[in-house]
């Protein structure tokens, strides 16, 4: 009569042993990068926070006064590097996104106070621009661009009308 043999405990032990560490080192070869890559961009929008900021300058207010409505928006750049931003205007429950570059161009629906063409410009390091947008919006918030990436909204604010005496056009 023939007996049956099994694998010993201990060689049994040491194959689950190799085969958990083989499991592992495959999983870690792809979940690792794939974590590092992730994570990447995000720390550049994480230093953005208060850097981009909406600021209640006399120009940031609503002004009624001509024939069309217009308001104007006063954006502070701190010591951060970007592409430019995104003005998200708010008015009556909708909210509409301009993204504002470098020598870019919408058109006139957004322009820098006092500029009698329709290119823009972002405000340098530690500067400070004020844009006047056609129509009027109740709420403006405002998002860093950084390389091809939008960040989250940075800071926003509420709008009030102008000063008497006060006018964007």
């Amino acid at each position: 009569m023939r007996m049956k043999r099994g694998v010993s405990p201990v060689v049994a032990t040491v194959l689950l042993l190799v085969i958990t560490v083989a499991l592992i080192s495959v999983l870690a070869a792809f979940v690792i990068p794939f974590v590092r890559n992730s994570l990447d961009g995000g720390s550049d929008c994480f230093e953005t926070i208060n850097k981009l900021t909406l600021v209640g300058t006399d120009y940031a207010c609503l002004d009624a006064s001509g024939t069309t409505e217009l308001t104007g928006i006063s954006v502070q750049r701190g010591a951060i590097d970007i592409e430019g931003f995104t003005l998200i205007l708010h008015n009556a429950g909708s909210a509409t996104p301009y993204k504002i570059t470098e020598d870019g161009d919408l058109g006139g629906v957004i322009k820098m106070l006092g500029a009698s063409d329709n290119v823009l410009n972002i405000p340098a390091k530690g500067g400070l621009r004020t844009y006047v947008a056609t129509g009027s919006f109740s709420k403006i918030e405002v998002a860093p661009i950084i390389g091809s990436k939008s960040c989250d909204v940075s800071d926003s604010i509420d709008l009030v009308p102008c000063e008497e005496g006060i006018t964007l056009s």
